[in-house]
């Protein structure tokens, strides 16, 4: 009898997989007791149909990724910058848009933006993510001396999207396949199983990642059944929970932890399950009472707030941080050489929340700009109370005008500009630190567009 192989690859992945000789020994055989007509077996974690020893790739790749407090700088780098504007009906929003999501991508986005050749993933915002990619299930049948008698491919379209759900600790996430090609010779009775592996990524912490009671955590059905159902979607819910943190944590009271998670294919094959998984990322939840929107987030995603000059209703705002961005001269103290950070493509702010502010910088800073408008000024710049001292860097971060270092090329800068531009402004700063979940000591940038 001729004995059968197959092996399943996976187009421009940057991740060979487990060697399917590994493997094959030691994953469970595929059952479809109690299966539905149609071939599809849904299960969850208690089953006994999960894959735990497939998350030794995951965990392999954990071992090269960042631990401990670089878990809280992995977005420093901005290289992955998602922009909120300013005048978005986003952040008059207490709650969600849509259903039980915050501005969830569509497949249509996902389309439209996603480039594998860029990026493994793109992140319409923290809360979202994509990623498309090209599938190959490589069929091989061999005879009894293992000479290749016959062989083919079945290849499709596989797309993936990850939404975080408003105010929960949970991902849902939905993949579906397109555009099937079969070519030369295949066994379409073999069943293919898709399930999503999230695993905790700094083992200091004590997190679980889990599958929300009477949510699927896999999907088993022969390859044929996949080919029949293409366009359909199916879901995978995660929940990401951590109940202790190291005692030195300056957050213990938010529980933060980091969880690592990637989707993965098994091909089963008489002779064993062959299997790949997509490239991993990252997330973070946590239990923090001052910001809204989702209680995890994209970790490797930095924000961008984005201010228009041409916003009638805080213009004078945006000009006056345009000019300490571009052209420190053009607000006070104004020393030429010095410069702001928190541009896109320069150094981040970060936020500081006032309960981490031990030592009330937040309120000097706000003592000491009134004092340096007046010096550059005089003393009856706010015209009447029609005007208000602005400050850049803003208050709320560890770089204000009483942390920062100017021993160093940064400064800080001030203008005295319309009091409602000012008020207008510093409240869409706020929602939107709120909204978009940016915790004390989260990097953020702040652009400047016409």
């Amino acid at each position: 009898m001729a004995a059968l192989a197959a092996v399943m690859a996976w187009s421009l992945t940057s991740y060979t997989g487990t060697d399917p000789a590994a493997t094959a020994s030691t994953a469970p055989s595929p059952s479809t007791q109690n299966a539905p007509s149609d071939g599809l077996v849904i299960g969850d974690e208690t089953s006994g149909k999960s894959f735990p020893e497939q998350n030794t790739e995951i965990e392999a790749r954990l071992r090269d990724q960042p631990k401990g407090d670089e878990l809280y700088r992995m977005a420093e780098d901005g290289e992955y910058l998602v922009t909120t504007d300013a005048r978005s009906p986003r952040l008059n929003l207490p709650g969600t848009v849509g259903v039980n999501a915050i501005d969830p991508v569509t497949w249509q986005e996902c389309a439209s933006h996603f480039n594998i050749d860029v990026a493994p993933y793109w992140f319409k915002n923290k809360y979202n993510i994509c990623r498309r990619s090209p599938v190959t299930l490589l069929f091989v049948r061999r005879d009894d001396h293992g000479t290749v008698v016959d062989s083919g491919t079945v290849e499709f379209q596989l797309e993936f999207i990850g939404t975080m759900r408003s105010t929960e600790n949970v991902i849902d996430f939905r993949f579906r396949m397109l555009n099937f090609q079969t070519t030369g010779w295949t066994d379409p009775t073999w069943l293919f199983h898709i399930q999503l592996p999230c695993l905790n990524a700094d083992p200091a912490r004590t997190s679980d990642c889990t599958t929300p009671t009477g949510t699927p955590s896999f999907y088993e059905m022969p390859v044929s059944e996949w080919q029949r159902r293409a366009g359909e979607e199916f879901g995978i819910a995660k929940a990401g929970t951590t109940t202790a943190v190291p005692a030195g944590d300056k957050y213990r009271a938010e529980l933060r932890g980091f969880f690592a998670f990637g989707l993965q294919l098994t091909l089963f094959t008489p002779q064993g399950p062959q299997s790949d998984v997509t490239p991993d990322e990252i997330f973070r939840c946590d239990i923090a009472n001052y910001i809204s929107g989702s209680r995890c987030n994209f970790n490797n995603v930095g924000s961008v707030l984005e201010f228009s000059l041409s916003d009638s209703t805080l213009s004078q705002s945006a000009e006056f941080i345009n000019d300490a961005q571009t052209d420190i001269t053009r607000t006070s103290p104004g020393i030429p050489g010095k410069k702001v950070p928190g541009a896109p493509g320069d150094i981040p702010l970060h936020r500081l929340y006032k309960a981490y502010d031990t030592d009330n910088t937040i309120q000097a800073s706000r003592r000491k700009v009134p004092k340096t408008c007046r010096r550059y000024h005089g003393p009856g710049y706010t015209k009447g109370g029609t005007k208000q001292c602005d400050e850049y860097p803003l208050a709320t971060t560890y770089e204000n005008s009483v942390r920062v270092d100017t021993r160093t090329v940064y400064d800080y800068a001030v203008k005295a500009i319309d009091k409602d531009h000012n008020e207008k402004a510093g409240r869409v700063y706020g929602s939107w630190l709120s909204a978009d979940h940016i915790l004390d000591y989260d990097p953020f940038w702040v652009k400047i567009v016409p």
